[in-house]
């Protein structure tokens, strides 16, 4: 009862906010286009916020949460279909979900930029007309960026589990939460589009395909930009698609990958804790990892080969 009234109040905060903010918009013509983006984006977050509410509270989702989906939409920003096909794979819609990462997919082209693999020291340049008004400029840059995706924690049933695990505390993150968690779950389009590929399709040449496209990300990432982007998030996802494929050893290894990449992140912690703990519980299953790849607690995060001991960073 106690978690249903929060829910409630929530709900009706955000959708008291989103009220205010169509009305203000709507008495002004100066910024239109602007203000459509913008309103779009918080459009998507009351339908995810609203549709997490729903499934915890296991009831279905309406046709006005996904009608706000699809008016989220329609500025074409990649991020916000992303949100709703994650919620189609998270309600096992997965015939819908396919179509729209079919049309998402077909929106990216190759001189698209993931925004957070923009380099502060080596700035992205775009051929732009000198001729070009503010509001004319804004629609070059908005339509040559992806933007990565977040889920808070009140969105959190619209994403799939496995992400969720980006919510845990961040040592030296700034999106650290008082409660000890990150305020976000963050991932780039580009993995987060193939990962949900994999998940919706129920034939094993999607499945193939979606994994061989995560896989060619994760290890041209690097080459494509001064700048990692959100790398390690990748390759957590990757991980987990190898541990639906019951390929636990390959598994482990990608999580050290992330671990690597980012040392101070928790979540690759984390899963490697699930893949001993399974593991644990089976000796046989155990034995079949053989040597551990562990990490070391000294400053240069250095790796250490185990046969006989398993340590975990705390």
């Amino acid at each position: 009862m106690q978690e249903h009234s929060r829910h409630k109040s929530l709900e009706l905060r955000l959708n008291s906010s989103h009220k205010n903010v169509k009305k203000a918009f709507s008495n002004r013509n100066d910024y239109s286009f602007e203000h459509e983006f913008f309103y779009e984006i918080l459009t998507n977050i009351v339908a995810t916020t609203e549709a997490s509410i729903h499934i915890a509270e296991k009831k279905l989702i309406t046709e006005e949460i996904h009608e706000m989906y699809k008016s989220s939409c329609r500025s074409g920003q990649t991020a916000n279909y992303l949100k709703y096909a994650s919620l189609l794979v998270c309600i096992h819609d997965y015939e819908q979900a396919v179509e729209v990462l079919k049309y998402i997919e077909s929106r990216i082209t190759r001189d698209m930029v993931h925004l957070s693999m923009i380099s502060d020291t080596k700035p992205m340049s775009f051929k732009i007309s000198n001729n070009l008004t503010p509001l004319e400029m804004f629609k070059v840059f908005v339509s040559n960026i992806i933007n990565y995706v977040e889920f808070t924690k009140h969105e959190s049933n619209c994403a799939p589990s496995h992400l969720i695990y980006e919510l845990h505390r961040t040592a030296g993150d700034d999106r650290a939460g008082y409660d000890g968690k990150r305020m976000f779950a963050v991932v780039d389009a580009k993995p987060f589009l193939y990962y949900l590929q994999n998940l919706a399709h129920t034939d094993d040449d999607g499945k193939n395909a979606a994994i061989e496209k995560l896989k060619c990300y994760c290890i041209s990432a690097p080459e494509e930009s001064p700048f990692r982007g959100r790398l390690e998030t990748a390759y957590n996802l990757l991980g987990h698609i190898l541990e639906l494929e019951n390929k636990a050893q390959e598994a482990w290894e990608v999580y050290i990958w992330s671990a690597n990449l980012a040392p101070q992140k928790k979540a690759a912690y984390w899963h490697m804790c699930r893949l001993i703990s399974d593991y644990v519980a089976a000796d046989k299953a155990l034995q079949k990892m053989g040597k551990y790849i562990l990490p070391c607690t000294d400053s240069d995060t250095k790796w250490a080969l185990s046969t006989n001991t398993t340590t975990v960073m705390h």
